[in-house]
């Protein structure tokens, strides 16, 4: 399997940006798992993940979503994604992790509705 996630971080409106693209996979995962926690552990509490170039997503990278939603909640922070792709979409709301993380089409990021979590 061939990691061709691509990573870049930027800071927008006082929100750390990870912008990702390519597969996120098998592969892929553990590279975004590890990025994530560098990230928290380094005192960020507001991430946004820009999807927009993310391509593929399965259960691997489902579980460092939600790795790095929970790390971020125990530290009273927040995760939310932005420009999801259609297939990458359709798994997250087929499991319903729309419901827990904040998810906007156009890149605006939307909160999860109240009592979600």
């Amino acid at each position: 399997m061939l990691d061709d996630l691509r990573l870049r971080r930027t800071t927008e409106d006082g929100s750390l940006v990870l912008a990702i693209g390519g597969e996120l996979d098998i592969g892929s995962a553990p590279r975004l798992r590890e990025e994530i926690t560098i990230l928290v552990d380094g005192g960020c509490t507001r991430l946004v993940l820009d999807m927009g170039e993310v391509t593929f997503l399965d259960s691997s990278g489902l579980s460092v979503l939600i790795m790095g939603l929970k790390r971020l909640r125990e530290r009273g922070g927040d995760l939310l994604l932005r420009a999801v792709n259609p297939q990458p979409r359709a798994v997250l709301e087929m499991t319903g992790i729309t419901r827990l993380l904040g998810l906007s089409e156009l890149g605006d990021e939307a909160r999860p509705e109240p009592g979600a979590s």
